[in-house]
C-alpha cells in the first residue's frame, strides 16, 4: 500500500545520461556527486545537473 507511505525512494544507478531522460515519476530528483569522480562531469552531463532538484556533494573532506 503506497499511500500509506510519506517517503519513497528510487535508485536509479548507472551513468549520468540515463537518470536525466527518463521519467521514473519521482518529485524531487537528487543526485549524489563525488568531486573524485572529475571536475568535468558538469560539463560532460548537463541535463543530469540541470534535472537535479538537489546535488548532494560528496567527499569534500579530500
Amino acid at each position: 500500500d503506497l499511500d500509506a507511505l510519506d517517503l519513497l525512494l528510487v535508485e536509479n544507478v548507472g551513468n549520468l545520461v540515463c537518470p536525466a531522460e527518463f521519467d521514473t515519476g519521482a518529485h524531487d530528483r537528487v543526485m549524489v556527486y563525488s568531486l573524485t569522480e572529475g571536475e568535468e562531469k558538469p560539463l560532460k552531463y548537463p541535463v543530469m545537473f540541470r534535472a537535479c532538484e538537489v546535488v548532494l556533494v560528496n567527499k569534500v573532506d579530500l
